[in-house]
């Protein structure tokens, strides 16, 4: 009876330690990007000699935001131990068997085959737009644009 009761209790207390961990996660990255909005709108994150503002903010979200990430892996680490999913007599292997598992090979050369397709497409239909001017492609005339914007 007692043991019912206390796995019960101690499965109870992990959910609450990995929903909790989870959802605090999103709840504090949603507050972090809400409060530099806010800092940017307000004209208290000033813009640098090479950034707008805006970009400013972004990279300080960016920046926090990995260190955060950081922390919760190590609390991810503590929260879904290895230690439940493991036994001590069974006998460990190494790495190699999963890792040659977990690479897949039909990918890699499905991709490499997708690849080297675009790449010779490209090169049959001579593509440089760095050599053309894109605007003689798109037959541009400027007579054409200042009538529909009204720009005689």
């Amino acid at each position: 009876m007692f043991y019912e009761v206390f796995t019960l209790a101690a499965f109870l207390y992990l959910m609450i330690q990995h929903v909790s961990l989870i959802k605090g996660i999103v709840v504090l990255t949603l507050m972090q990007e809400f409060m530099f909005k806010i800092l940017n709108t307000s004209n208290v994150i000033k813009p640098s000699e090479n950034l707008p503002a805006t970009e400013v903010a972004d990279s300080l979200n960016a920046f926090i935001l990995s260190i955060e990430m950081a922390v919760a892996s190590v609390a991810m680490l503590w929260a879904f131990s290895a230690s439940e999913y493991s036994s001590p007599e069974r006998p460990r292997a190494t790495v190699a068997p999963a890792i040659v598992d977990s690479v897949n090979f039909g990918d890699f050369i499905f991709e490499m085959k997708q690849s080297l397709a675009f790449f010779w497409h490209r090169r049959q239909i001579g593509s440089h737009r760095a050599n053309e001017d894109p605007l003689v492609r798109l037959n541009y005339h400027k007579s054409s644009v200042s009538r529909v914007t009204g720009n005689l």
